[in-house]
């Protein structure tokens, strides 16, 4: 008798199949729509205004000459570009847009398109691996239908309307956090993306407070390759932004109270009515929120929860950032993630708490028709853009509609920082609750141990 010895193969199941096939259909529909709605309002959703910036550094590295205003002699932060927009990242991100401005204005649109949707794709696909999703068939059906879900929200479309590089960086971030083996390169891409945009540094103490020194090592490290590297390349525009304390001066790129200003200093300066006068109440909030979010995101992945962990850091940076626009808030997509995952997973009542939670945060950040707006009425925003603002103000003046909302402009304008602090919140108490039943275990395990007489 012949006895098979090979591997056995067999059908993987039909759920597996259907739900690939689901998330295929569902990301290349919103996918379409998207672009057609995108064709029919190219002039206010095409322009790409942050590439532009991007572009101009670049071509300042390589010493040709950006369109705008530009003094050769003053160097990277004296371009200016149309409504006074500067280039505001540190000379290592010029640095690394040189190589992009070799392409033509067309092609630089679609490859920071392309990369941006991949980026999007990679960092659930690599949440859903976190989550313990072995099934690739699984794991790609589940990250297609929550970057179809995420390509919807106000975030994500603003990052491709505008060219921007945080679906990027949220992708070096998730990469090093995720892999469930660490190499010793782990690291780099946090301290990569914190070299570019000063943000993901607030990683760094997550990784010490969790134990991964060597990784904090390496984020560390990089961080300051970052810096070495722009005084290499551009000795008078990195003296600037590092030595002369440019990039302490949040308030010189835009109104810190402005509408887009997503975090607890723009909705403090807009309730409080100062630039100024928000700086010492906004200071002792922040540290306490950040404090408060490490320590809980800490307690999180100790706890064998990695994703709520990095989620929980992701949101403290956010939150506690001078200025973190509307665009910064891509962690969007893996916190969609997270709750359908435990809303999937769920059995009984537990359900009736997880769906209604994955609904509320689509709800939050959803891209939708300004219905309230008769010259945009058909192109997508979120809440935030129903409150009046004042474009491109700078400095700060008694007279900004910021200062002057009612109820329901207050409770739209700040939705993203509102949701934060609630989301923060219940991770919080996750945390502390999630301490409690690793006591009784590790009692039972002690008392399960053979004895040393």
């Amino acid at each position: 008798m012949r006895v098979e010895t090979g591997p056995i193969r067999t059908r993987p199941p039909r759920g597996r199949t259907w739900l690939l096939i689901a998330g295929i259909a569902i990301f290349a529909g919103v996918l379409t729509v998207y672009i057609a709605d995108l064709a029919n309002h190219l002039s206010a959703l095409g322009q790409m205004r942050d590439l532009v910036v991007y572009r101009a550094g670049g071509l300042i590295t390589r010493h040709a000459s950006p369109p705008g205003n530009y003094n050769h002699s003053a160097g990277l932060y004296s371009w200016h570009g149309k409504y006074r927009v500067s280039f505001t990242y540190a000379p290592i991100a010029a640095i690394i847009f040189a190589g992009g401005s070799l392409l033509s204005w067309l092609a630089l649109r679609w490859v920071m398109t392309i990369i941006s949707l991949a980026a999007l794709l990679l960092s659930v696909w690599l949440t859903f691996g976190a989550l313990g999703y072995p099934s690739r068939r699984v794991r790609a059906g589940a990250a297609l239908l929550v970057a179809a879900a995420a390509l919807v929200t106000e975030p994500i479309q603003q990052n491709l309307a505008l060219g921007q590089i945080n679906l990027l960086l949220m992708l070096l971030v998730v990469m090093d956090l995720t892999r469930p083996r660490p190499r010793w390169w782990n690291g780099i891409g946090i301290g990569l993306a914190a070299g570019i945009k000063l943000v993901p540094l607030i990683f760094i103490p997550y990784l010490l407070l969790t134990g991964r020194f060597r990784q904090a090592a390496v984020a560390a490290g990089t961080f300051a390759a970052t810096i070495g590297i722009g005084y290499a390349v551009l000795p008078g525009a990195s003296a600037r932004y590092w030595w002369d304390g440019l990039f302490l001066n949040a308030n010189r790129i835009t109104f810190m109270g402005t509408r887009g200003n997503q975090s607890l200093r723009g909705m403090m300066t807009r309730f409080i009515g100062s630039v100024n006068g928000a700086g010492g109440a906004w200071l002792a909030v922040a540290i306490t929120v950040a404090v408060v979010g490490l320590v809980a995101a800490a307690a999180l992945y100790r706890a064998g929860q990695p994703v709520p962990g990095m989620l929980a850091c992701a949101l403290t940076g956010l939150l506690v950032s001078p200025l973190s626009w509307d665009h910064h808030w891509v962690w969007v997509a893996p916190g969609l993630a997270y709750l359908g995952h435990r809303a999937a997973r769920a059995r009984g009542r537990a359900r009736l708490a997880w769906w209604p939670g994955v609904v509320a945060l689509f709800a939050v950040f959803a891209a939708f028709p300004q219905f309230w707006s008769h010259k945009a009425a058909l192109v997508p925003a979120g809440w935030i853009w129903y409150s009046p603002t004042r474009y491109y103000a700078y400095g700060d003046n008694p007279a900004y509609n910021e200062y002057h909302w009612n109820l329901v402009q207050t409770l739209a304008g700040d939705a993203y920082v509102l949701a934060g602090l609630l989301a923060l919140g219940v991770l919080v108490a996750a945390a502390v609750r999630g301490r409690r039943p690793l006591r009784p275990a590790l009692a039972r395990a002690r008392a399960k141990m053979p004895r040393l007489s």
